[in-house]
């Protein structure tokens, strides 16, 4: 076996010159079957925008098996072609300027305070929504209805302590493990009695 010496690095074996062609040749058709598969991908893509255009679009095949919920805001991401990963149900984004953090810079040339970003989604085929909060392309969290529920019952109860207002808040969750129901014996016994 022929070895070659690069000035840098250990020596590599050298390849036969039938091992070499047959490499190119498997290089080539990769390409070839990279652009095929691409210009019909994007084929796909402008028949896909002129049904819509056309109103002729029909609704993608998976949103069968998973129909969008009344919040959902659709998108290019309800197409047939849409990737099972990257199908989703998203409410709209809600924005909230965080005015006493540092500000960032937008673009290359200016400051804007940053800002929370705060959405709803539902993955394809997961059962239940998220919420996700969020503050520019990094800090992100997603939180089921329950845990979201639990943050916002504590952001008002800790509003309501600042402002001097404060009372327990009353919703679905109960941090004390109580349920909603205010006739359930076992979380909220008569006075004078002890729960379960």
């Amino acid at each position: 076996m022929n070895f070659t010496t690069p000035n840098h690095g250990p020596a590599r074996p050298q390849l036969p010159p039938t091992v070499r062609e047959r490499a190119l040749e498997a290089g080539r058709r990769a390409v070839e079957d990279y652009e095929r598969t691409y210009q019909a991908e994007m084929r796909a893509h402008r028949n896909a925008a002129h049904a819509r255009q056309s109103g002729t679009a029909q609704p993608a095949r998976w949103l069968a098996d998973d129909p969008c919920p009344d919040w959902c805001v659709g998108g290019i991401d309800h197409e047939d072609g849409t990737h099972p990963d990257d199908r989703a149900h998203f409410g709209p984004t809600h924005i909230v300027e965080l005015v006493t953090m540092e500000s960032t810079v937008s673009g290359h040339d200016r400051w804007e305070p940053v800002e929370a970003q705060i959405a709803i989604d539902k993955r394809y085929r997961e059962r239940e929504a998220r919420v996700i909060i969020g503050t520019g392309d990094d800090t992100h969290i997603w939180a089921t209805l329950s845990e979201a529920e639990e943050i916002a019952t504590t952001i008002l109860d800790m509003v309501r302590q600042a402002r001097g207002t404060w009372t327990p808040v009353v919703l679905p969750f109960d941090p004390n493990g109580g349920c909603p129901d205010a006739t359930c014996k076992n979380c909220h016994p008569l006075p004078g009695e002890v729960s379960a």
